[in-house]
């Protein structure tokens, strides 16, 4: 009889451990996705800020920058940078051409055509050419139009204000997708023909605060990634984080879709993938189904725990995990190599 009582006690722990054992099985092809991720190479960002800023890419090159590790040599080429980007001839030129065309590519030239938009003299500017294409008969421009009236009704809130001027700039250089951009002339139209400027307040205030957050040039490539402005506050508060924008500068639209679609999950795995670089954030939206999938332990842990332990269990739950399902492994096995025993015995001994 005690016999029969232990096997039938090995047989049911066997049988709890086989069942744990499948439980944590479930969420292998998460834990190999993960595994993947973690073991591609993280390319030195201080090389890539570097690169960026040899082209004039200052603002790009300061956000790559935000991933590298901290450290003297780090602090060194921010400064390097910074004091390039800052010398006054070039901002001199720059600003001045970005101020009276409206146009340019760098850092410097955005800022003169905001700084000229902020002063009115760009809203009047962008009027009086599109004015003048459509007496010689040339196409214009229907949105800047809009944007131009919209900007001189606005000039007493600077933070519609630089968002005006920041949409602009996005119109110029192709940045605002075809919906945002009929988006923003309905808004224009109802601000100008019926002084209706809710709609728009809200729209040009949440793109100067993504510029503020940013920078004009970064703003206007996240800018590009919109695609109802709607969006406009999900990007700003992405932005905020350096990981998460650089991670979204990689991805395009998808991340965004991403960020959107998951939430926070979906934002911190954007963060997690730029660390290994472009090739990081692009592995992660190819696997994304994959990489955020919940899985019942992790939902535990991030439930009922909280504070750093759990946090720093989260962060190597992919580990967690593999280890645990050693363990039920080898007692499995244990358990298996008791129970042949105990019949080998059982057989010895005879009825």
């Amino acid at each position: 009889m005690r016999a029969h009582l232990q096997s039938l006690t090995l047989l049911l722990r066997l049988g709890l451990v086989i069942a744990l054992w499948a439980w944590l099985w479930a969420a292998w092809p998460t834990l190999q996705a993960e595994w993947q991720l973690t073991q591609m190479p993280v390319p030195d960002a201080r090389v890539e800020a570097q690169a960026l800023a040899a082209e004039s890419r200052f603002a790009e090159a300061l956000t790559v920058l935000a991933l590298a590790p901290p450290g003297p040599e780090t602090d060194r080429l921010r400064a390097a940078i910074e004091a390039e980007r800052d010398h006054w001839r070039r901002q001199g030129r720059a600003l001045l051409s970005g101020a009276l065309t409206g146009d340019g590519d760098s850092t410097a030239a955005l800022t003169g055509a905001v700084v000229a938009d902020l002063l009115v003299f760009g809203d009047v500017r962008d009027l009086v050419i599109q004015g003048g294409r459509a007496l010689r008969g040339e196409p214009t421009d229907p949105v800047l139009v809009g944007l131009s009236s919209a900007g001189l009704l606005l000039t007493a809130v600077p933070s519609a204000d630089l968002g005006t001027a920041v949409l602009k700039l996005a119109r110029r250089t192709g940045a605002l997708s075809a919906r945002v951009g009929r988006q923003v002339l309905q808004m224009t139209r109802r601000a100008v023909q019926r002084g209706d400027l809710g709609p728009w307040r809200r729209t040009a205030t949440a793109v100067g605060q993504l510029s503020a957050e940013t920078g004009p040039a970064v703003g206007i490539r996240l800018l590009h990634l919109v695609d109802d402005v709607d969006e406009l506050p999900l990007m700003t508060r992405l932005a905020r984080q350096p990981a998460i924008r650089q991670g979204l500068l990689w991805a395009g639209r998808p991340g965004l879709v991403l960020a959107k679609t998951h939430g926070d999950d979906g934002a911190a795995l954007l963060a997690r993938a730029a660390r290994h670089g472009d090739a990081g954030v692009r592995f992660a939206l190819r696997r994304s189904v994959v990489l955020l999938k919940p899985h019942p332990l992790l939902g535990m842990i991030k439930t009922v725990y909280k504070g750093t332990l759990p946090r720093l269990l989260i962060q190597q739950w992919p580990q967690l995990m593999m280890a645990l399902m050693g363990i039920l492994g080898a007692y499995g096995a244990l358990l298996m190599l008791r129970l042949i025993a105990l019949f080998g015995h059982k057989k010895t001994r005879g009825p």
